[in-house]
């Protein structure tokens, strides 16, 4: 059962969760999802983050934006 790809979406509310920014350490589900990937059967692990959901402004736009730029 394994060999599995698993591309994860996430929108959260404010900013800075994403690798290398300001919250990073608060990013707790891509550490989980490491965590159990190896029984969950996964090879290939996929992060797609998109922020400032909450604000509904165009920093959110554009974070959305850009993972659709990055990721399709």
């Amino acid at each position: 059962m394994g060999g599995k790809t698993l591309v994860a979406l996430t929108s959260k509310g404010e900013f800075g969760f994403s690798p290398d920014n300001i919250r990073e350490h608060m990013n707790y589900l891509d550490g989980h999802i490491e965590a159990v990937a190896h029984y969950l059967g996964l090879a290939d692990r996929h992060f797609v983050h998109s922020e400032y959901q909450e604000l509904a402004d165009e920093r959110h736009e554009r974070s959305r934006d850009d993972a659709r730029k990055r990721y399709c």
